[in-house]
């Protein structure tokens, strides 16, 4: 779609799509993190650290936090959000191996 605009010179409608196309992915990952679950906006690797030195957060290695953080990581990759992935992946390790 986007190349189509650009094959025609349209840059102002090639700019519009990817606009909008970022911010249909863009917008679910921010209400996740927002509205329904505020842990997952952080990279997890504090929580990790903090876990591992023998304190408790509640609901950071949680089955809901490691899903919901999935699925805004992968919506904030389809969304082209500048973020690093590398704190959440390890967020999502520790989760799995303190579940396993």
């Amino acid at each position: 779609m986007i190349y189509d605009y650009l094959a025609e010179n349209d840059h102002w409608g090639a700019w519009g799509s990817f606009v909008g196309l970022s911010l249909c992915f863009a917008i679910p990952s921010a209400f996740i993190v927002i509205f329904i679950s505020p842990p997952v906006g952080s990279s997890g690797i504090p929580d990790v650290k903090t876990y591992l030195n023998g304190s408790n957060i509640p609901n950071a290695f949680a089955v809901d936090t490691l899903i919901l953080k999935l699925i805004s990581m992968i919506l904030t990759v389809l969304g082209p959000i500048p973020s690093g992935l590398q704190g959440p992946m390890i967020h999502v390790g520790a989760t799995l191996g303190a579940w396993v």
